[in-house]
Parts: C-alpha cells; structure tokens; sequence
C-alpha cells in the first residue's frame, strides 16, 4: 500500500462490520459443589525432538480449555508437581500407565491425560492416551497431526473435544462433593422454588455476587463466604474482582476461597489482575461476525480468526463488554499473523474504546513496521497519529487505555516494545472492543484478551 514516513494515505474506500452486542459468557454446569463433577490430571507432555517447552505448553492448553468446557474440575499443574515430586516422579517425561494411575488416585482424578509431543520429519505429533484411574485402563488412545507447530493448538482442541466426549460417556459417583445432598423431601413445586429463592436471599455472599452480573451457578459457589450472615469488605472486595473475571477463573476462585470460608487482606493482595475476556476463539460463543463479504471472507477455524481481504478495504468485527464502561484502565491485546504461506502486506489492528460501530478508535499496525492511530465519529475517519515507522516485530499487539490516554506497544515472546502514546477525548467509552484489518490481506488473529489492574477493581 506504499504507507511511509508520516503521511496518511487515503484507501480507495471502507466498508466494516460490526455486531454491538452485550457479551455473555457460556457458564460451567455444577451440580451442589463443583468437585462433584469428574476430575482430570493432564500431566506435562513428553517433549521428543522438539522444544521442550512445547509439551509443557501443550499440556497447559489442555488443562485451560478442559476448565472452558465446564466438563469436569481439572488438577492444577502445582498440585501435581507437589505430589509427584513427594513420590520422586518427574513432571515433565515419559509416564506409564500405572503411574499415571498412582497419581490419580493421590490428586483425586477419575481420569488422568498422558502423552508426548514429536516431530516426524516436517510434522508435529501430539500423541496421547486418556486412563481411568478406577479401572487402570486406558479409555482411548489419540493421535493427532499438523503441518507445523502452529498446528499444536487446534490438536490440543481436538484432544480436549475427545476427553469431553469420553467424560460425558462415563457415570461418576458424587464422593467429591464437599456436601452430600440432601434427602428428598415431599414439597409441590412452587413451595420447593419459593424456599430456594429465600435460602438465596438470606446468604449475603450469593446475593451480592448475583447484584453484580455473576450468574447463579457460579454464585452458588461462594455460599462459604455468606454462612455467617454477613460480608466484610475484604469478601465484597473479593466478589467484586471476581465479577470482572471470565466464567473459567470465576469458578476456580470461587471454590477455592469459598472451602476457606473467609478473605483476608493478604489473599486480595495475591489475587492477579482480572481477565475480563479470553478469546482463544475455539469457537463463536461472543458473536463475532463472520462470513463470505463483498471484498472480504472473515472466518474461525481451528482456534483462530481469519481476515482474507481483496482490494483496498477495512474490515472490523467487534464486541461490546459493558463493564469497560466502569473502569478507567484496561489493557487490549492479540496475538496476529500473516496466513501460512501468504506473502500478502497488510494491515491489522485493536479496536478500542468504542461507543459503537461507527465512534471507536483502532491501533493500526502493518508487517512493514509501520503504524498509526485512526479515530472514527460518526463515521468519519482522521489519522490522530499518522502513519511513521515503528519497531520490527511481529507477534502481538496491546493498547493500554487509561482514560483518555492510550499507550501502545508490539510484542514478541517475552519481548515488549513501546511504540508511541496519544490522547484524545471525542470519542466516549462505550466498551466495544475488536479486531481490523485493511487489505489486501491475510491475516489471522488468536488469544484475544482483555485485562483489567486488579487496583482498579479493588477501591
């Protein structure tokens, strides 16, 4: 598109997409407490001629989206590094069968994932097998192929979608739950709903969680929290920072600090900054368009988002989260890159602090280093910082909002490079966030997230 030194360069015209919608997210199914749904052990991958940090990642994956599916609990990797380092086990190599067993049985896990990530000539293998711990057999053995690493991550996908389908098989009996339930009792239905609603109403912990947009199954977990009648201000500080959270860490706090009954000024302080959303784009769950469009095609596969762009156009896709609204601080970032074996220059960008599909800001950023900030009111577009040369990389991006000042930066690895700040105010925050791309292009987009500073919340 010939963009250099700090000229703007007119497209030839513009067309966009946008679905401003109010984001929901897919809530995790528990029956009376969340340890009474099946548990999982996913030990670290066997690495074999390749990095090793690729099945430990692999492996982590794995364990992060079992948790998005709502399935089953999952062990976390401390846990299992805790009990196989007392029984002289390495976390990360080859395991067998009886000992995947003798650990599941030590952490409590009905099911236990063991495998390995290979390469066989130019491609990568995830080997794996899914054991019973009750019976020591392994329920399936799973292989799976792609033409790279970048292919690791829709493998871990498949492997998951197979241990889903493999728990949903099995019936598992309540032990886990921290209280056993109770007898039946010979009420007609309205009465039984009625004396639901008021046990709800009495626990302060629950009716709080649930006056702050967390949904009831996961409110029901921080009953421990209201059995004393009351909340202090470390616990409704605590169920704040939790609301600001995706449903997978909401669940995993919730229990955790719940079983302990209180929270203590040291437990907000080890608390991390909040993940408002984490699009790992596994599938559509927040509504992103996508679809066959005049210049453009704009679709999700095998845990990204592509943008294939003829011709001079932009093209953005966007989602509303109303607590942006709330806050003055946040963080934006995506990883982003060129389709595999595309030797196509384009464009791609952050959409922030929208109000709407027509007043937003978008972070531009190009694959030959050079980048701007375009503003959109009602529609009409102006370059606030024009196109100039920035770093050279390629890996993500992040746009840091603080009220009406925005810093950016491009990131590789644990690389973080600054590239330039700006501050403008025409534009209202209205909580739509998104993604661009300007053409031509192939551009694909992955690991969508939205960060908040848990200081923020915690005030």
């Amino acid at each position: 598109m010939g963009l250099r030194g700090g000229d703007a360069v007119m497209l030839s015209g513009r067309r966009y997409i946008s679905i401003s919608v109010v984001f929901f997210f897919t809530l995790l199914i528990f029956t009376s407490f969340a340890y009474s749904l099946p548990r999982v052990a996913v030990m670290d991958f066997e690495s074999i001629g390749v990095d090793e940090y690729l099945g430990v990642a692999a492996a982590e994956l794995v364990r992060t989206q079992l948790i998005k599916t709502g399935s089953c609990s999952v062990v976390e990797r401390g846990l299992l590094k805790k009990v196989m380092a007392e029984q002289r086990i390495a976390l990360s190599g080859a395991v067998d069968e009886a000992t995947a067993v003798k650990v599941g049985k030590l952490v409590g896990a009905n099911l236990v994932v063991i495998g390995s990530v290979s390469r066989l000539g130019e491609k990568i293998i995830l080997n794996a097998r899914i054991v019973d711990v009750q019976t020591g057999v392994a329920k399936a053995g799973e292989t799976f192929t792609g033409e790279s690493e970048d292919d690791l991550k829709s493998m871990c996908m498949k492997l998951v979608e197979r241990v889903s389908e493999i728990l949903s098989s099995l019936t598992y009996p309540s032990s886990h739950a921290v209280h056993p339930p109770s007898p039946p009792r010979k009420r007609e239905a309205p009465s039984l709903l009625s004396s639901h609603s008021s046990r709800v109403e009495r626990n302060p912990a629950i009716s709080y969680a649930l006056s702050l947009g967390i949904k009831k199954d996961i409110a029901k977990l921080l009953k421990g929290l209201g059995e004393d009648g009351r909340l202090d201000r470390y616990e409704r500080l605590f169920i704040k920072w939790l609301s600001y959270n995706d449903p997978s860490i909401q669940s995993k706090y919730a229990v955790r600090y719940s079983l302990e009954g209180r929270i203590t000024a040291k437990d907000l302080r080890r608390l991390p900054d909040a993940v408002l959303l984490y699009e790992s784009f596994s599938d559509n769950r927040n509504g992103w368009e996508i679809g066959k469009f005049e210049s453009a095609t704009i679709s999700i596969e095998n845990g990204r988002l592509y943008f294939y762009i003829e011709g001079s156009w932009e093209y953005w896709t966007t989602i509303e989260l109303p607590k942006l609204k709330r806050v003055k601080r946040y963080i934006v970032e995506v990883t982003v890159s060129r389709k595999e074996g595309s030797q196509v220059y384009g464009y791609y960008g952050i959409v922030f602090k929208g109000k709407d599909a027509d007043n937003c800001y978008i972070f531009w950023e190009g694959d030959d280093s050079y980048w701007a900030v375009e503003r959109f009111i009602n529609s009409k577009s102006k370059l606030i910082v024009k196109w100039q040369k920035g770093p050279q990389i390629l890996g993500a991006l992040r746009v840091l909002v603080n009220g009406n000042r925005y810093k950016f930066y491009l990131l590789s690895g644990d690389e973080v490079r600054y590239v330039g700040e700006v501050k403008d105010s025409e534009v209202k925050n209205g909580g739509i966030i998104g993604v661009a791309a300007s053409g031509p292009a192939k551009i694909r987009f992955d690991d969508f997230r939205v960060i908040i500073p848990k200081d923020e919340i915690l005030r």
